[in-house]
């Protein structure tokens, strides 16, 4: 094919041209294996990396299929998330790979990704795209975490989108998006990413041995989801702090004893207004929580949390919550469930 350098300046938007099957230049580039136009599409257009044809097959998926692993770095490389995206069939890029090359690399990506593949829910991008949680991380997974001070919690600071940048950050976006859907007259100060390695490794533990017990039951949008953490402790000292979250019991534990979780940022903030009067700041987690298996909860219901099964024999429940058809309010009772991913200061 044709060298795109002369055609991207004038005209970029055939880098996300689509043929009749969906299919972009960067899946023909990455099925025939040209780095060099992968790495320019990467540069001009990074979105055009994660289209999906008609059958929901991303570029990686293509290099996968065809035995290209050069280009499936390149792609893997400057999007991580598309090592979790399924296609139509349910299947990963890691499903499709015969060559062991392929395959131990793609399982080491997935050992060293920081990258959850999980939907923000009640946000949607175009079609043909990835979910607006994977779009978010194509940003996101550019800023790789500090290796160094294992085990030492960090924060690092996601900048206020610049109108005049040529790349959107969709992280702080998409974050100020689901905060405001509920909270449309708060505005955020400061958003910041947490970063604990050994903690989130403690979490990808826990959510892999709830994913390999739930089997052909587990749904990454529904068994694991984007939470605000729902605290009633007005004990400020710790409670933003990596691993903090307490259990809630007693008076204030309507579902259950467990560490509490809600879907709507307004439900938080609501719970702490009373203890943040004459404050001009608050503060909320926002957490990736492995909910698993979900059980309508009552204020009797104490950690480990169990139910009968059909056949009379106790089975583990995950998480609690208000409703299992439509739930607002969830109580885990592991902590390793819940990764506290983004720090929100914002003004009421």
């Amino acid at each position: 094919p044709p060298n795109p350098q002369p055609l991207s300046p004038q005209a970029p938007e055939l880098l996300a041209a689509l043929d009749n099957k969906g299919a972009s230049p960067a899946h023909f580039a990455a099925i025939y294996g040209h780095e060099g136009i992968l790495l320019l599409i990467g540069e001009r257009d990074p979105a055009s990396l994660m289209l999906l044809d008609e059958d929901g097959n991303s570029p990686a998926h293509d290099a996968t299929r065809h035995n290209r692993l050069g280009p499936l770095k390149l792609i893997v490389d400057r999007c991580p998330s598309l090592i979790y995206g399924s296609n139509n069939k349910g299947q990963r890029p890691i499903d499709l790979a015969e060559r062991n090359d392929i395959q131990t690399f793609l399982k080491t990506s997935e050992k060293a990704s920081m990258v959850p593949a999980v939907q923000l829910q009640n946000l949607t991008k175009e079609a043909r795209m990835l979910n607006a949680q994977n779009a978010c991380l194509a940003l996101y997974c550019r800023h790789h975490w500090d290796t160094s001070g294992l085990g030492q919690e960090k924060k690092h600071f996601v900048p206020q989108p610049d109108p005049e940048a040529s790349v959107p950050n969709l992280e702080y976006g998409l974050i100020n998006n689901e905060f405001l859907r509920t909270m449309p007259r708060a505005h955020i100060a400061t958003l910041e990413r947490v970063e604990n390695r050994e903690l989130h490794d403690s979490f990808m533990k826990t959510r892999d041995k709830v994913k390999e017990r739930m089997g052909k039951n587990w749904s990454d949008d529904k068994c694991e989801r984007w939470l605000f953490y729902l605290s009633n402790s007005t004990d400020k000292s710790d409670k933003f702090s990596a691993g903090k979250f307490r259990v809630t019991s007693g008076e204030h534990s309507k579902h259950g004893e467990g560490i509490y979780f809600a879907r709507e940022a307004s439900h938080v903030d609501d719970s702490i207004a009373g203890s943040s009067k004459g404050e001009s700041e608050r503060k909320m987690l926002l957490c990736r929580v492995v909910v698993g298996q979900m059980f309508n909860g009552k204020p009797d219901h104490k950690v480990p949390f169990t139910a009968e099964s059909k056949r009379g024999q106790p089975r583990y429940i995950d998480t609690v919550v208000d409703s299992t058809e439509d739930p607002i309010t969830f109580a885990i009772g592991e902590p390793t469930c819940a990764y506290p991913t983004y720090l929100i200061t914002y003004r009421p």
